[in-house]
């Protein structure tokens, strides 16, 4: 399987987990606001994965991916922000963000193999 059929699959686990985290903080811990931004960034990222599958150009295609990979950064920044507050504890942390950290860095030669394709004439 290409590396962008590993992203859909990995993008789509790592959303359910985000999801389960989420209802987990809002059921636990009453809380709403980051648990929100955090189920928005981590769902994000497997959704914009699925919308390059069908771009409209090779620059959209890029696009889709580059705005994953922001998304991405974004939700990394909320599970440090939980994990720093003590919301969310240091297992569940460890393994999200280790799982985070791999689709991090498959977008990113992702996208390095886009940019390399579309400079070729």
């Amino acid at each position: 399987m290409n590396r962008e059929g590993q992203l859909k699959i990995q993008s789509y686990e790592f959303g359910v987990r985000i999801v389960k985290i989420a209802i987990r903080l809002k059921r636990e811990n009453r809380e709403y606001e980051l648990a929100s931004q955090l189920i928005k960034s981590g769902t994000a990222v497997g959704a914009m994965i699925c919308e390059a599958e069908f771009a409209e150009s090779d620059r959209d295609y890029l696009h889709k991916f580059t705005v994953a990979l922001k998304e991405m950064n974004e939700c990394r920044y909320w599970l440090k922000l939980l994990n720093d507050v003590e919301i969310l504890e240091r297992e569940i942390f460890s393994d999200i963000y280790f799982k985070s950290d791999n689709i991090f860095k498959m977008l990113i030669a992702t996208i390095k193999t886009i940019k390399q394709k579309m400079s070729k004439p």
